[in-house]
């Protein structure tokens, strides 16, 4: 069935201006609730469903987790959850066990590990057209071992099953190559592939391929890693303790080499780390800031007044995008210096992603998902849908939005703004 949604309400976001220290900066707000009762309405689309189980990439990485973001402080007062000029549902899939979903420039990829009637595992890939969710194209990965995660980066489809990693050209499924690397999470950038390998025989072991042949560059043994994340770039390989140790550490790899930089002792609670070419950013909660660490030598090029959540952080060119939990808070930052462009008040966001296409994406608690313009984060829309986890983008512009309605089913919707 279509999911029931809240009537739209069209509500301006005006800014208004704040005094911080010699910047002024634009500061938004969620529209506050009215005494007005909402109105149901149902959506368009729908689909059939299928049994699906999967971890996937989608451009900064995503994993299979479910893991929350913590949060410190009381609870925030409710906001409005009446959607603001919502985006056109194009389609809705529900299927029926955990699923992350990531959207390339022109399909939605998903993987399917069905399981045999003998007890075997029939995997297989499949891409599902963004602009009515049909299914395009199926690849069955060899033997009978699950896909664990799934990315695509330029033209080649990459799947990670139980035992190896599979590069594929796009347009054929053709293999490139497969390399020994039973990945659970990883990450692609334009030289290097780099994730967390567990294959249930020891301690997990980070492992960095050359993109273009698939031959391992170097392995990582870790001791109490959190291996439910990773942040590459052609740079730097960047993970992090287990985040709920005492005293945990950021450790910076080189892509090329495998030797370790530096470590960094980010403060108890952080987040997920964030790696770009010359920089990474990481914070913690509570009297940890947040910050910018020269990506060569960690040393601290700037600090932020606030942590971040367990939510990474995103980035472009010119801004880093950070949530800091205890305010339920977006905050834009000028990456050369840490000078707020602007930022979003809310209630408990719980991700961030892009940008795609100038806007940035957030979810939060109350079941919305926000659109904001990334130069200037000006809500354009907001969109109820029942627990958002993830948010991508095609090529085209169609939205891709993952959500957990209820315990062991996941609805992808395709959104049109």
């Amino acid at each position: 069935m279509p999911p029931v949604m809240v009537a739209p309400t069209l509500v301006e976001q005006n800014p208004t201006l704040v005094k911080q220290t010699d910047t002024r900066v634009a500061t938004r707000t969620l529209p506050v609730p009215s005494g007005l009762s909402r109105r149901r309405v149902l959506a368009a689309g729908g689909a059939a469903a299928v049994a699906v189980t999967a971890a996937v990439t989608s451009p900064a990485l995503l994993t299979g987790s479910r893991k929350k973001p913590r949060t410190n402080g009381p609870s925030p007062a409710p906001v409005d959850t009446r959607p603001v000029n919502p985006p056109r549902t194009l389609w809705q899939l529900t299927v029926t066990t955990e699923v992350n979903a990531v959207a390339t420039r022109d399909k939605v990829l998903v993987a399917e590990n069905a399981e045999t009637d003998d007890g075997e595992v029939n995997a297989t890939l499949s891409g599902l057209d963004p602009k009515n969710g049909a299914r395009r194209w199926k690849w069955t990965a060899p033997g009978m071992s699950a896909i664990r995660a799934v990315a695509q980066h330029h033209n080649t489809l990459y799947a990670a099953t139980e035992s190896r990693l599979y590069a594929l050209e796009e347009s054929s499924r053709r293999r490139l190559w497969s390399a020994e690397a039973p990945f659970s999470v990883f990450d692609v950038v334009d030289t290097a592939v780099a994730g967390w390998a567990d294959d249930g025989s020891g301690p997990s072991t980070l492992i960095c391929l050359d993109r273009a042949g698939g031959h391992r560059r170097w392995t990582y043994s870790a001791g109490a890693a959190d291996t439910e994340w990773i942040s590459v770039s052609d740079t730097t390989v960047t993970f992090a303790d287990g985040s709920d140790m005492t005293a945990p550490n950021v450790y910076a790899m080189d892509t090329v080499t495998g030797k370790q930089r530096w470590q960094f002792a980010a403060g108890r609670y952080f987040g997920h780390p964030l790696a770009t070419s010359d920089a990474v950013y990481v914070g913690g909660q509570g009297s940890s800031p947040f910050c910018a660490l020269d990506a060569k030598t960690g040393h601290v090029r700037w600090k932020a007044a606030f942590g971040q959540t367990d939510a990474a952080p995103v980035a472009d060119q010119s801004t880093v995008y950070v949530i800091d939990g205890s305010a339920n808070t977006l905050h834009a930052l000028n990456i050369t210096d840490g000078s707020e462009r602007w930022k979003f008040e809310g209630t408990r966001f719980l991700g961030v992603w892009g940008p795609f296409s100038g806007i940035v994406y957030l979810t939060g608690s109350y079941d919305m998902t926000y659109a904001l313009h990334a130069e200037t984060g000006r809500l354009l829309w907001s969109y109820h849908a029942i627990t958002p986890e993830q948010v991508a983008t095609t090529g085209d512009s169609t939205l891709i939005l993952t959500c957990s309605p209820a315990v062991g089913k996941i609805t992808l919707y395709g959104l049109r703004a």
